[in-house]
C-alpha cells in the first residue's frame, strides 16, 4: 500500500527527498506564491509529507488556518511533532479519493508530488473536488511531474535526465532501483496539457504553468 511505502520513507526524508526531486525546494517554493488580493485564511495540504510546504506557508500566513491531509501515519506524526505548539493546524490521515469538506471551505489548496499518484479517473474527480472545496477567487497550485508513461519516448525524456539529476545529487545506486519500483508501481504521471484541461472541465477558468526544469513544475488553478 502507498500509505506504507511513504511511512518507510519518513525518516531522513528531507535528505532523500533532494536527492530524488529535481530542483525541490524551488517546487515547494512554487506552492507558496498565493495570487490573491487577500491573505489566504484556509490553507488545506493534500500530501503534506513531512510539513515542508506549509513550514514556508506558515511563515507568510502565520494567522491563517491549516488542514493537513495524508496517507502515511508516520508523516501525520511527523508534522504533528513539527507544529505541535500550532493550534491553528489540523490532521486528516486520509487517501484523497475518502476526503470530503464543506462546499467553499479553503482559499488555498496545495499538492505537492502528491497527484501523480492517481490514475487519470482519480485526478479528474479530485480537480472536481478541489473545485467545489475552493471558494470564489480561490487557486490551487501543485507541483509536480507533468509527462505521461504513455509518450514513446518518456525514458529518453523524462527518466535518463532523472537518473542524471539523481546520480549527481548522490542517489545511491541501491537507493535509485527502489525509487525505479516505487516509479513503476505507484506513479501515474499525466501531462500538463491532460491535467490542464481536466482542470478546465471542472471548472477553473484560468489554468497555467511556470515550469522549473525539464517537465517539473508548479501549475496554477484558479476558481
Amino acid at each position: 500500500m502507498l500509505n506504507q511505502e511513504f511511512n518507510t520513507w519518513q525518516q531522513d526524508y528531507n535528505a532523500k527527498i533532494r536527492r530524488w526531486v529535481p530542483h525541490y525546494d524551488t517546487l515547494v517554493k512554487g506552492m507558496t506564491q498565493w495570487s490573491g488580493d487577500h491573505p489566504p485564511a484556509t490553507i488545506l495540504d493534500l500530501g503534506c509529507g513531512n510539513g515542508n510546504t506549509v513550514g514556508l506557508l506558515l511563515k507568510q500566513y502565520p494567522e491563517a488556518n491549516y488542514t493537513l491531509v495524508d496517507a502515511s501515519e508516520d508523516m501525520i506524526s511527523a508534522c504533528q511533532l513539527r507544529f505541535r505548539q500550532r493550534s491553528n493546524i489540523h490532521y486528516e490521515q486520509s487517501y484523497f479519493q475518502d476526503l470530503d469538506f464543506t462546499t467553499d471551505t479553503f482559499d488555498l489548496v496545495v499538492a505537492g508530488l502528491a497527484f501523480h499518484h492517481l490514475k487519470g479517473p482519480e485526478k479528474q474527480a479530485i480537480f472536481e473536488q478541489v473545485y467545489r472545496w475552493l471558494r470564489p477567487g480561490g487557486e490551487l497550485l501543485a507541483s509536480d511531474l507533468y509527462a505521461s508513461k504513455q509518450w514513446p519516448d518518456y525514458e529518453g525524456q523524462v527518466m535518463q535526465p532523472w537518473a542524471a539529476f539523481a546520480k549527481k545529487a548522490g542517489t545511491p545506486a541501491s537507493e535509485w532501483e527502489a525509487m525505479l519500483v516505487h516509479h513503476a508501481q505507484y506513479d501515474f504521471p499525466d501531462s500538463y496539457e491532460k491535467q490542464q484541461h481536466w482542470l478546465q472541465k471542472a471548472g477553473f477558468t484560468e489554468v497555467e504553468i511556470n515550469w522549473v526544469d525539464g517537465f517539473w513544475g508548479t501549475l496554477r488553478a484558479k476558481k
